[in-house]
């Protein structure tokens, strides 16, 4: 896989294991055979590559978000590239929306109405924490 599909396929996996604000740090480096079949989690090789050299990487990298601590494999590869990725994606360009989308499935509307509900006593209540003598600290 090369070209944009390549960076494409970085930025989707970046977008599930990323949000902005957050740091990633590669934290880990390890030997493994083939025949274990790791994968990059960032492009997916060698399940997207047109000719693999082999079933799995042999030189795996942990990337670690270090504000959540999960982590994922990456390739050698991937270890220098995914900062490019990573530097166009908390750049927002001119007229984006890249805070708040409503494609993103953390999106979410506020419901202030609910909220408002939350914060405000009715009548009854409001008198039995503010103005009754007999106050019970149990009651919520």
């Amino acid at each position: 896989m090369e070209g944009i599909d390549y960076w494409e396929t970085i930025r989707e996996s970046l977008k599930s294991f990323w949000k902005r604000g957050q740091e990633l740090e590669i934290t880990g480096y390890f030997e493994a055979k083939p025949e274990q079949g790791l994968c990059c989690m960032l492009c997916h090789w060698p399940l997207t590559g047109e000719k693999p050299r082999g079933p799995g990487l042999r030189h795996v990298y942990l990337l670690t978000n270090l504000n959540t601590g999960h982590s994922i494999t990456v390739g050698a590869i991937c270890k220098q590239k995914y900062q490019i990725a990573l530097t166009t994606m908390k750049t927002p360009t001119v007229g984006s929306t890249a805070d708040a989308s409503p494609d993103d499935p953390d999106f979410e509307l506020p419901d202030f109405q609910e909220e408002l509900a939350e914060r405000t006593l009715n009548d009854e209540d409001y008198y039995y924490f503010f103005c009754d003598d007999e106050w019970e600290p149990g009651r919520e």
